[in-house]
């Protein structure tokens, strides 16, 4: 299971989503890449005018350069997240999509039928799951290739540590509290 990750061939993206105190529904999608050396940045939030077609464009970027979109716990929560808000138009509440993610997930999702929808299902339109690695699901695959019981249960700040990032924090905020613009900010 060990991989190695040329870091000028990925693109690291991650979710947040909150309830304003007026009761819209606030999201963002944080995107780090290296490109020429550089590490950028980019950051799409659901005030800006153009969000969902940013989001399309970054997608379509990714695809285009065979670059690999790398997220945690991606599968079950980022990527379903994103694809309806594609779906929409920006239109679906980010918020309660979220709550409904975060409480029952992807993964326990049946058809008609009654089977087991795979979460790639929900969100495999808007890119191809061949280019994205979710690390959550590589950590848990190989705890449990080395008998150590169920895996899953790293953290995303654990992550980050390893991959060197120096400055970790939480969000100053409780998911589940209201926040001001001024707050977002």
């Amino acid at each position: 299971f060990p991989v190695t990750i040329q870091l000028d061939r990925v693109v690291f993206f991650d979710a947040e989503v909150y309830r304003s105190v007026s009761g819209d529904s606030l999201w963002c999608f944080g995107f780090r890449w290296w490109k020429d050396g550089v590490l950028r940045t980019e950051i799409v939030e659901s005030r800006q005018s153009n969000a969902i077609e940013r989001l399309k464009e970054l997608l379509g970027k990714v695809e285009e350069t065979g670059r690999l979109l790398v997220g945690y716990n991606s599968d079950q929560y980022d990527l379903p997240l994103m694809a309806r808000l594609i779906d929409s138009n920006g239109k679906a509440d980010a918020k309660t999509l979220s709550d409904e993610l975060v409480s029952h997930g992807y993964w326990e999702r049946r058809d008609e039928s009654g089977y087991r929808i795979q979460p790639e299902r929900t969100w495999r339109h808007v890119i191809r799951p061949e280019l994205t690695l979710d690390i959550m699901k590589r950590i848990k695959a190989e705890r449990e290739s080395e008998g150590q019981g169920e895996g899953g249960n790293s953290r995303l700040k654990m992550v980050a540590a390893i991959l060197g990032h120096e400055n970790i924090w939480d969000l100053p905020f409780s998911p589940d509290q209201p926040h001001s613009y001024r707050d977002w900010e």
